[in-house]
């Protein structure tokens, strides 16, 4: 059986722009009612430390009128729970600690990557320490879907922008909290600014494997307590990024960060800038199999070409609420995946047992 998984990281955008009903509620509405149309369960990565800083600002009043964002994300996160998705724990830290100022966002944008958090692996209780923001940020989605599933475990954790190296202290930290799985890595991607990663050696770009406690992107021995289920990656021109889903995507982003004073205060850029796309025009470039910019077509073939590499296994795909624009593809793709044989989508939750047991 060739597993697929349709992973949405739930955010808004990382230097904290954007408005949580139109870039994730309403987005991710449309995305689980086209799953539901076709049987199809999500795996929801709920981004919680941006999370616990909107529904902090709401308690302490600093949002205007009776509109709560995290109430509308609560709310969201329950009804896909009651649908039978999936929900699993992502977390971008410079959200920890965060401060409202005149309706903006002040992120702590020199802990971008986890591994960076000032107290180091810390305790369980310090949202500041690797440890602390792992587990205070499990325990928050715990409770929150319990709500719905009583029995509900989180088992599974993807970094904020990949940013999973470097990776011994945070494997640690995953492993003390219970986690069991890492779905972090893309086989290929490569970035120097403005934080480094570098998983070119990554074991493979799809299935599973022990994870290394020194670097998860490189497989481990026996015991050490987590597996890396990676994001399905491709190699191929940088040029297939102006695809017109891809250029969509990136275009809006652009035009966002332009006009928002988040990304005067948060100075970060979530697309390349002009010199960083020509310099890399004609280079090859990992490309991850994205739900929500890929035409239909396209999916389908890749997921035919994987199933006849090798027939068992599983392939991550990826999205994010706020780069999902147009339903009709994703239908058209679930549908022509029905039609395949020995193809299952499946969920997070639903693949835990099958990967560790090995």
């Amino acid at each position: 059986m060739l597993h697929l998984v349709l992973s949405l990281d739930y955010e808004l955008f990382g230097n904290g722009s954007g408005d949580v009903q139109s870039v994730i509620v309403e987005p991710t509405s449309r995305i689980l009612e086209t799953c539901d149309r076709h049987g199809v369960k999500i795996s929801i990565m709920f981004e919680v430390a941006e999370y616990l800083a909107l529904k902090g600002a709401w308690e302490d009043g600093l949002l205007p009128g009776s509109y709560s964002p995290a109430r509308e994300m609560e709310e969201q996160i329950l009804d896909a729970v009651g649908r039978g998705h999936d929900v699993q724990l992502h977390i971008h830290p410079q959200w920890l600690g965060a401060v409202l100022r005149d309706r903006v966002w002040c992120l702590n944008m020199e802990q971008y990557r986890i591994a960076d958090l000032p107290n180091g692996y810390g305790t369980i209780n310090d949202p500041l320490s690797i440890l602390g923001a792992m587990s205070i940020c499990k325990s928050a989605l715990e409770q929150l879907v319990n709500k719905r599933r009583p029995e509900y475990r989180c088992r599974v954790f993807r970094a904020g922008g990949f940013l999973v190296q470097p990776s011994k202290l945070v494997v640690e930290a995953m492993v003390e909290s219970g986690i069991a799985v890492d779905s972090s890595v893309v086989k290929g991607l490569v970035r120097s600014a403005p934080y480094e990663v570098d998983f070119r050696h990554a074991v493979s770009h799809r299935n599973w494997w022990k994870a290394n406690v020194a670097d998860v992107a490189s497989r481990g021995s026996e015991g050490v307590g987590l597996v890396e289920l990676p994001i399905y990656s491709y190699t191929a021109p940088y040029l297939w990024n102006f695809r017109p889903g891809k250029l969509r995507a990136a275009l809006q982003r652009r035009e966002l960060e332009k006009r928002d004073d988040h990304s005067r205060i948060n100075a970060t850029r979530s697309t390349p800038s002009s010199w960083e796309v020509f310099r890399k025009l004609f280079s090859s470039h990992a490309h991850t199999l994205d739900f929500c910019k890929l035409s239909a077509a396209t999916m389908h073939k890749i997921v035919k070409r994987e199933q006849a590499t090798d027939p068992d296994g599983v392939l991550v795909l990826i999205g994010h609420s706020k780069d999902f624009r147009d339903e009709r593809e994703l239908d058209l793709f679930l549908g022509k995946v029905s039609q395949l044989e020995d193809v299952r989508v499946s969920t997070f939750d639903e693949l835990v047992p099958l990967v560790t047991a090995r």
